[in-house]
C-alpha cells in the first residue's frame, strides 16, 4: 500500500505484527491551517503550536502516534508560498 506518511505510520503503529515500512519517505510536506487571509488567528495559531514545538510536547505528540518522521522545527506562516 502507499500512503502519507503520518497514516502509514499510524498503521504500522498499530499492526507492528502484520505491516512495516517498505521505504523512507518520500516528497515530504507540511500540513496547513487554513484561517481568512489577514486574520489575527494566524499568529495566534502559529505561536501556540511554535509553543508546542518549544517545549517539546509536539515531539512527544507526534512520537506517541508514531508519526514523528515528518516533524518540522519551526512553525511558520505562508511557508509555501515562501519558496
Amino acid at each position: 500500500m502507499t500512503a502519507d506518511s503520518p497514516i502509514t505510520q499510524y498503521a504500522v503503529s498499530k499492526l507492528k505484527d502484520k505491516i512495516e515500512v517498505a521505504g523512507d519517505a518520500f516528497d515530504v510536506a507540511p500540513y496547513g491551517i487554513a484561517v481568512d487571509k489577514g486574520s489575527p488567528l494566524a499568529q495566534a495559531i502559529q505561536a501556540a503550536l511554535q509553543s508546542l514545538v518549544d517545549d517539546g510536547t509536539y515531539t512527544e505528540i507526534l512520537t506517541k502516534w508514531g508519526v514523528d518522521a515528518g516533524a518540522v522545527d519551526s512553525i511558520t506562516i505562508n511557508a509555501a508560498t515562501a519558496g
